[in-house]
């Protein structure tokens, strides 16, 4: 296994109400592995799924269900942040990486997450470090409804992130901003992100052994805009890199409406 490819550390955020475990690891012949409670999934060179501007960024296979229905089940693993080549690549020293997993079944539905994996930092040099600040991005998807029933309708919003953590007393604070948003219909074109105002203050945090979670929520001039009443969540991720260098997680929560909400950050030390 080559550095990075680690069992996933920090919440797992999903679609489904209880979330699995998931891990991932590099197999011998050099693709990757995924298994989703219990259950591997291994890739291969025939499984490699290349967008049509010729980009891989991941896998995807269809796989019979062993009950005798006849029914299938499709399990894709994606890179969030560049194409596989380079996350696979031995000269990747990317202290984290965010992935993106999919498995549907004809019965049971949509199961669906993404998570932050790499080389968490050791437990010796959290003990004496103090405050640290982190920038870095976040995306998030509202469904509506909720529970996930569907891509044809949703909203997609992208923003800043900062991460001020506090070792010593195990805080964690921050806010989202510069905010980003659209609305989607699947299979029709997709629109540009446009500038909206506001924005998510974290409050609440707290850090220990590495991991974190805190929650966040919109403030008044955001739910303005976007006429609703409530807009809050939880972020849960870990510290990884040596120093450490990085902050990465998974983010979930819900609208007043009930909509779920869902995505990743990722940050690096400023």
């Amino acid at each position: 296994m080559r550095r990075g490819y680690r069992e996933p550390r920090g919440k797992t955020t999903n679609l489904e109400e209880d979330s699995p475990k998931v891990e991932i690891s590099q197999h011998a012949n050099g693709h990757l592995t995924l298994k989703i409670d219990g259950t591997t999934y291994e890739f291969t060179e025939e499984d490699l799924w290349e967008e049509e501007n010729g980009n891989i960024y991941g896998y995807g296979k269809t796989i019979e269900v062993e009950d005798g229905s006849g029914d299938v089940s499709w399990v894709g693993l994606f890179s969030w942040q560049g194409q596989l080549e380079r996350m696979l690549s031995e000269d990747n020293d990317n202290s984290s990486q965010v992935w993106q997993y999919y498995l549907f079944d004809e019965a049971d539905g949509l199961n669906a997450g993404k998570f932050a994996t790499g080389t968490q930092t050791a437990p010796e040099f959290l003990e004496t470090m103090s405050t640290a600040t982190y920038t870095g991005y976040g995306q998030m998807h509202i469904m509506p409804g909720s529970t996930f029933e569907t891509w044809d309708t949703r909203s997609e919003m992208e923003f800043d992130v900062t991460l001020n953590v506090d070792m010593q007393q195990g805080d964690v604070s921050g806010r989202f901003d510069n905010l980003r948003l659209r609305s989607r219909v699947q299979d029709q074109t997709v629109p540009d992100y446009e500038p909206t105002t506001g924005q998510f203050d974290i409050t609440d945090g707290s850090v220990s052994g590495g991991d974190f979670s805190a929650t966040f929520s919109a403030d008044q001039t955001f739910l303005n805009q976007i006429q609703s009443s409530c807009l809050t969540g939880t972020l849960d991720g870990t510290l990884f890199g040596a120093q450490p260098e990085q902050a990465a997680g998974a983010l979930s929560g819900t609208s007043e409406a009930g909509s779920v909400l869902f995505d990743h950050f990722s940050t690096n030390k400023q």
